[in-house]
């Protein structure tokens, strides 16, 4: 899906009747009029037949009665151990009584003939274990935390005497894991709570975590795409996300999708290398994220966060601080519903955003009024535009002029809207336009513990929220184009916890997912009627034209227009715990069913892209009206549904007193997406016999062997997974652990959705326009162009316009799979303190890339024009009418390597001091980091993927990230002084260094002539520099003299892609807090959040790209210092 930001205030009503629409309702667009249609029944809503309706029953309830769970879904931890006497013989049968501290729920187990017991899914928080055996005294163990997915030993050894006499050991636990050889880290309550996060975006802390790269920020309104970030060199779209342990992963883009804000989680973990066979669908890392529950005792919070622009610096690059104004603010409450019985927490936070959009002057490059009428003299000889001899053009005598006569009206017409550059110092204005935000979510959980044997939870959030926001790059022109977006989310999770017997439990948890959202566009800012030009519009005319100009500026939204979309899961997960003598066994299964529909305008009415392809100057480009190229189509449909099974077994078996091992088996179907049928792909040679007059290769859905997702379902994905644990010492404190598996790769609807194509979808590309007035000349205009919306998808007669740019998956195929491997050493150093180091890498096959299957042959000297394309292409079907333009392939022929050293420090909160620090030394390798959903040609050369294996666009070599919690000691001796004033402090902050991402360097010319401007140029020097001030960096980051354009005849320059890396970051995130104690146990806390302590200018990479007047420039920075306030109410 393509969204963008923002919307007037008056879509707000429009906005949530859209909403309540789809959620309720199937929509699809008439062929011959856009207004939406209802369908009402059951099968319609969820966008299933009564067939498959019926299926779907008998596997959900197969499921249910056989157990069986997949992916991630855990929100509990086991608590595990042996109970001997004081030789270490074995005691069978005692008794173990396990309570939460929070709640008093109680679970009772017994020692098997082994002496082992486990209780294999408790909820987070801290228990008390205690143990009773006729012939010996008891004992309890106080003060032991569990997090999700950990284990914990707790042993026991009995002395001889009566059941009445008790042992009490208070005891923290060991810090160190000896059992499981997955690699974790818990984020607890206590950090997700008082570390500063920028926005109270819990996601956020996701930085803490060894291995982990790019994050891109959480939305706190809602994220229809997610929160994505790399782990461990896998992609931003390959980690799972989960609240409360059901699927809460966006469909198009797997991203992760909202989650509740910080006050209401209880803690989040992150699996990032060879976890269970429990979990798969993704390599990446699992990041679940548990809501907090209510306990025995009454307790909440009010609070408020406020930020105003008069507490913050500006932004190094920005005239002046960007105006905000930011309240979010809320409340928690707690407490029993039936004492030790029943519970229930709620939560609910707003939040109001008042800000403009900035489009600093340094990072757009604005045309002086004497250069919007053809008048490049003032610049440097270098810069001048050229005539195809290479001659500068000229005018009436004077060089660097293009004469009015040639400037294309359409493109004078278009300036109206660019505001221009200062005339004598060549400087562009500073840009503004609103940018308000509103959002709002709820959270509510209920536990109950109806008999002894069984545990319920429920756990229901909702998020809603409207952005406004003009601009989507650092380049736009703000007052072209304006519109909204609002976001919704849904979550519903139910779960019961069955204790079958003592050494058997199962845990069933059926859930429903949803988000939503509706974008609109105000009328557009122009039309290429009212510019004089005679392109026609896509059937869903509601978007303008889209013009970007190479290193200067863009005109209009990347992904403009209408656009209504929800993504759905309903799923249930169920797991079977059963403990046998020395192994653990774990199996089960799910099964989800995923539904997605899109509608949407898109790029109905085009996107003009300009490089200086023809004058060596994109603004000059623009003003003759010869674009790279022109890319327009009829907007999008799309409606999905696929299911998504899922079987695992795990035996964590404690082979010796020091030796665990992990043996797994998962198994994974991945079924083609059905439901539109009217996407496609292309086979050479092959005639499709759905549309008999379809050109010779291009396939549809319904095609012999072309199935309705083009993926055939694969049954055969099994994912083994072994490793082992072991005490070295056999005290807990020393161990060694490591891990292998294979994980696979489900691939994202977006991935499938972007193959629609003729005659359904007219997606058409043409190169090297000669005007704008006329673009198509000499060929045929195709738009408008209707195609086929709704429930008729075999249209008649079937029509097939030539230089159409089409699109697919490689049919059969495979679904790309990672071998992940680590060897952990891990020390716990004292009492309170551990160290673990470990070795983590892994390979990456058959991951999808984009690339040309028509790419043009090179031949020196041939043109660029589509005609001149088009001719140098592999691929032309029959009858010869039709012309065959790129054809984008989605292939799995895409690898990776990642081999990193990954070290973690802790420190647990004791004597009121907490530390976490990593540092990460690592290299992550690919041919391509895109995303496969989004099908854009960035490969160098099409047929010679080699060329671009490079550092992917993730790596970062070096990371080190600490986090500190400090709380001060009380001081009792100096009277009220020292209780009100010297005691109840606390310091927390987030420090991070690590060097630059990569870039690569471009030439902006054409030079391999296959119509693509991604070619690289020569590397002709050292294009490093060093000792160099900021001032010096900000103008030339890197030697700019060595890279100079492939001469004539050359295709390809011999510069690396992502060959330097840019400026690295230093940060550091501070928060103070103090507590005023007030009545009973309530307490006031007054905070202090800084963001960016130091203010440290952190430089974005510099522009690339050779032909732009800021090439090696930098022309971006992080944010400033920000400062925010808060009043926090706890009783």
């Amino acid at each position: 899906m393509y969204l963008f930001r923002g919307a007037p205030q008056n879509l707000r009503e429009t906005a949530w009747k859209e909403e309540s629409i789809m959620i309720q309702e199937s929509i699809y667009t008439s062929r011959n009029e856009n207004l939406l249609h209802l369908n009402h029944t059951p099968a319609g809503l969820l966008g299933i037949g009564r067939r498959t309706l019926r299926t779907l029953t008998v596997l959900v309830a197969f499921l249910a009665a056989i157990s069986g769970q997949s992916i991630g879904q855990t929100t509990t931890g086991s608590v595990y151990g042996t109970v001997t006497d004081q030789t270490d013989a074995v005691i069978p049968n005692a008794a173990i009584t396990i309570t939460s501290v929070q709640t008093g729920i109680t679970q009772t187990s017994s020692s098997n003939d082994s002496g082992n017991y486990l209780f294999p899914a408790l909820p987070t928080g801290d228990y008390t274990v205690a143990v009773q055996s006729p012939g010996f005294g008891s004992q309890t163990q106080k003060a032991t935390h569990l997090d999700a997915n950990q284990n914990i030993n707790v042993s026991f050894k009995l002395r001889p005497g009566n059941t009445s006499q008790t042992i009490t050991v208070d005891s923290a636990g060991a810090l160190v894991e000896t059992r499981d050889s997955q690699l974790t880290t818990t984020v607890d309550q206590k950090r997700i709570e008082d570390l500063p996060l920028n926005g109270r975006a819990a996601y956020s802390l996701v930085q803490l975590v060894p291995g982990v790269t790019t994050y891109s920020a959480q939305s706190v309104v809602g994220d229809f795409n997610g929160t994505k970030f790399s782990v461990n060199g896998n992609r931003t779209n390959e980690d799972s996300y989960y609240l409360d342990g059901a699927f809460n992963t966006a469909l198009f883009n797997q991203g992760g999708l909202l989650v509740p804000n910080p006050d209401a989680l209880q803690e989040f973990r992150l699996l990032t290398s060879d976890f269970d066979a429990e979990y798969g669908r993704f390599p990446g890392a699992v990041v679940n994220a548990i809501t907090r529950s209510g306990t025995n005792e009454f307790h909440g919070s009010v609070y408020d966060y406020f930020r105003n622009s008069a507490l913050n610096l500006k932004n190094y690059f920005n005239l002046i601080v960007t105006p905000l104004k930011q309240n979010q603010f809320g409340g928690t409450f707690g407490g029993p519903i039936i004492h030790k019985k029943a519970f229930i927490f709620g939560s609910y936070e707003g939040l109001q955003i008042r800000t403009p959009t900035i489009i600093a002057p340094s990072s757009v490059s604005l045309p002086t009024p004497a250069q919007a009428k053809g008048d490049f003299s003032a610049l440097p000889a270098s810069k001048w535009p050229k005539m195809a001899n290479g001659a500068p053009y000229s005018c009436n005598g004077v060089q660097g002029v293009i004469c009015p006569a040639l400037l294309d009206p359409v493109a004078q017409g278009l300036l109206k809207y660019v505001p221009l550059a200062d005339p004598v110092t060549g400087l562009s204005p500073q840009q503004e336009a609103s940018a308000n935000t509103s959002a709002n979510q709820y959270l509510i959980r209920v536990d109950v513990q109806p008999t002894s044997s069984h545990l319920l939870s429920g756990t229901f959030f909702r998020s809603t929220g409207l952005i406004n926001n003009p601009g989507q790059s650092s380049n736009q022109i703000l007052d072209y184009s304006v519109g909204g977006q609002h976001d919704s989310q849904s979550n519903v999770v139910l779960s019961d916890v069955w204790t079958i017997s003592a050494n058997k439990l199962n845990t069933i948890r059926p859930f429903y997912t949803l988000s939503h959202a509706y974008i609109s566009q105000e009328l557009p800012a122009v039309t290429w009627d009212q510019l004089g030009s005679t392109v026609g519009y896509g059937a869903l005319p509601f978007s303008s034209p889209v013009i970007a100009i190479t290193g200067y500026f863009q005109m209009g939204l990347a992904a403009p227009g209408n656009d209504n979309a929800y993504q759905q899961t309903i799923g249930i997960e169920d797991t079977f715990n059963w403990n046998i003598g020395n192994h653990a066994i774990k199996l089960g299964g799910s099964f989800f069913w995923n539904i997605m529909r899109e509608q949407g305008s898109y790029l109905s009415g085009g996107l003009v892209t300009f490089n200086g392809y023809q004058t060596t100057n994109a603004l000059a480009d623009f003003l003759l009206g010869n674009a790279l190229s022109l890319r327009q189509n009829n907007g999008i449909f799309h409606t999905l549904h696929n299911p998504d099974p899922a079987l695992f077994v795990q035996d964590n078996w404690r082979a010796t007193h020091k030796l665990t091992l992990d043996l797994g088996l998962r198994w994974e179907a991945f079924y083609g997406f059905s439901g539109q049928n009217n996407f496609g792909t292309f086979m050479p040679n092959v005639q499709s016999t759905r549309f008999p007059n379809a050109p010779l290769g291009l396939l549809t859905a319904g095609d012999p062997g072309i199935p309705d997702g083009i993926i055939n379902t694969q049954y055969k994905n099994f994912a083994p997974r072994v490793g082992f644990g072991y005490d070295v010492f056999g005290d807990g404190k020393t161990a060694v652990r490591g891990a292998y598996g294979i994980f696979y790769a489900d691939r994202a609807a977006g991935q499938i959705t972007n193959t629609e194509q003729q005659p359904f979808i007219l997606d058409n590309t043409i190169s090297h326009t000669p005007n704008l007035i006329a673009p198509y000349a000499p060929g045929t205009d195709p738009f408008p162009y209707q195609g086929m919306y709704g429930p008729s998808v075999n249209p008649n007669p079937a029509v097939f316009f030539p230089g159409a740019t089409l699109s697919g998956v490689k049919p059969g195929a495979g679904f790309p799979y990672v071998h992940q491997y680590n060897l952990t050493i891990e020390r716990q150093l004292s009492t309170d303190w551990s160290l673990r180091v470990a070795y983590v890498g892994s390979l990456s096959r058959k991951f999808f890339i984009s690339r040309d299957q028509n790419a043009p042959i090179y031949t020196p000297g041939a043109s660029t024009s589509t005609a001149g394309l088009n001719a140098r292409r592999p691929y032309q079907p029959t009858p010869n009418s039709y012309v065959f333009g790129s054809i984008v392939q989605n292939a799995d022929a895409g690898n990776a390597t990642y081999n990193a050293l990954q070290t973690t420090l802790t420190k647990r909160l004791t004597h009121g001091f907490s530390f976490l620090a990593s540092y990460v030394y690592a290299k992550s390798l690919d041919i391509s980091s895109i995303d496969p959903a989004n099908i854009t040609l960035t490969l160098s050369d099409q047929n010679n993927l080699s060329r671009d294996r490079a550092p992917s666009d993730y790596d970062i070599p070096h990371v080190f990230v600490a986090s500190y919690i400090w709380e001060t000691p009380k001081v009792n001796s100096l009277g009220v002084f020292g209780r009100y004033v010297l005691s109840d402090w606390q310091v927390n902050g987030i420090t991070t260094l690590r060097k630059g991402t990569p870039f690569t360097v471009t030439s902006g010319v054409d030079s391999n002539l296959d119509g693509i401007s991604t070619d690289r140029p020569n590397e002709v020097g050292n294009p490093f520099r060093g000792g160099l001030n900021r001032a010096q960096k900000i103008q030339g980051f890197f030697n700019t003299a060595a890279f100079a354009q492939v001469p004539a005849g050359t295709p390809y320059g011999n510069t690396a892609r992502n060959s330097l890396f840019g400026p690295g970051l230093v940060n550091t995130d501070f928060s103070g807090f103090k507590n005023f104690p007030a009545w009973r146990e309530s307490t006031v806390q007054f905070r202090a959040e800084v963001f960016n302590l130091f203010n440290n200018v952190n430089l974005s990479n510099p522009n690339g790209t050779l032909t732009s007047p800021l090439f090696g420039k930098i022309s971006g920075s992080a944010t400033a210092r920000q400062i925010q306030f808060a009043l926090k109410v706890s009783f």
